[in-house]
């Protein structure tokens, strides 16, 4: 029975019943060398049993006919007993909480990003999102059940225009390597949001890689590369909003949108087992707004801003230590007036602070551990 089993995981596509097969039957010979179907035929033959071919590259175990026999014995006219067992299947699944990975290439190959990497769900099933947004649905959660992380490090609404719909992502698509995709079943060390994660890998490689460009969109700049004659990596790029240019040729002046984010990182790995990295992030947003000559203003202003420091110790092929620094600052700062007279006269300020530290993970094979603070 085992040594069947064995076969099968082999590449013999063989089926057979337990109470033909039964798990008491030993293996009387040498098996020898050669195909599984050849071995197969060589520990069956023993114990009176054969292996038949069902199908191209199938095959069934059943009882050989008695040598010499030429007819089929006279069916007796009560049958004794009957056994009836369910059908069992195995498909090869994948672990528990594996992840959807897409590469910076086939970031670059999907329409309709807009040169937003966050938007790369509406891609993947179980997703639901709205087009002017960039925030995403996970399996009927909330917007805000979707953990970031970047190069290891947490990430707190990475969006621009946080209370407008978080229109644009904070990650320029040309930084990003690959991007992992859990959907609600992911490892422990990602914390505790319900719908499930993204995780960004900074961009990286030997040959060096300058760009610059525009749209209507952004203006944006990229540089990534490494030293000759160190071990050293660098990634930045900045981003810088057109839109407000393009509505001030326009002659739209009730609305003033304005947005920057700009990114940092360097990564030393003083040996191949080893690597220290250390980056940030820059986020910087306003929004004014000027309704009925006057008579409605409004102006939003947000600056977020987050730094880290990763080390990264290779043990062995499957365990290593990892240690991350994380540090987030946010200022939320709204603002607005109203003044219609005879009717309504107010004014409302909302100013909000947010700071996040979270130190240390520790993870090896079938084990993990984070902390935070």
């Amino acid at each position: 029975f085992e040594a069947l089993q064995e076969l099968r995981a082999a590449g013999l596509n063989v089926v057979f019943s337990s109470t033909l097969v039964e798990p008491a039957l030993l293996v009387t010979l040498v098996p020898g060398v050669g195909s599984p179907e050849a071995i197969a035929r060589r520990i069956l033959a023993p114990h009176g049993l054969q292996l038949v071919a069902t199908a191209p590259g199938m095959f069934a175990v059943t009882r050989a006919a008695p040598a010499g026999s030429t007819e089929a014995p006279a069916p007796s006219g009560q049958i004794a007993e009957i056994k009836v067992f369910a059908s069992r299947y195995e498909i090869g699944r994948q672990a528990v909480g594996a992840p959807l990975e897409l590469s910076r290439r086939q970031l670059q190959g999907l329409p309709g990003l807009d040169q937003d990497a966050m938007r790369v769900t509406r891609y993947v099933p179980g997703t639901a999102s709205h087009a002017l947004s960039a925030r995403t649905h996970v399996r009927g959660g909330r917007d805000d059940e979707l953990a970031v992380w970047f190069d290891d490090a947490p990430l707190f609404e990475p969006f621009h225009f946080k209370d407008v719909q978080g229109i644009v992502g904070l990650l320029d698509p040309g930084a990003v390597q690959s991007v992992e995709f859990y959907s609600g079943v992911f490892p422990v060390r990602y914390g505790n949001r319900l719908s499930g994660v993204l995780d960004f890998k900074p961009r990286s490689g030997s040959n060096d890689h300058h760009e610059i460009g525009a749209s209507l969109l952004y203006l944006h700049g990229l540089t990534q590369g490494q030293l000759d004659s160190y071990p050293v990596e660098w990634l930045a790029a900045v981003r810088h909003s057109t839109v407000d240019a393009i509505a001030d040729s326009l002659g739209r002046t009730d609305l003033e949108p304005n947005f920057l984010d700009a990114l940092g990182r360097f990564e030393w790995k003083p040996t191949d087992q080893t690597d220290v990295a250390a980056g940030w992030l820059l986020l910087d947003d306003g929004l004014g707004a000027n309704i009925g000559g006057g008579a409605e203003t409004g102006d939003l202003n947000y600056r977020d801003g987050t730094v880290w420091l990763k080390w990264r110790q290779r043990w062995g092929p499957q365990f290593d230590t990892l240690a991350v620094l994380s540090y987030t600052n946010r200022r939320t700062d709204r603002t607005g007036s109203i003044d219609r007279p005879g009717s309504v006269t107010g004014v409302v300020a909302d100013r909000r602070r947010f700071r996040e530290r979270t130190p240390g993970a520790w993870r090896g094979p079938g084990a993990a551990i984070v902390a935070c603070v």
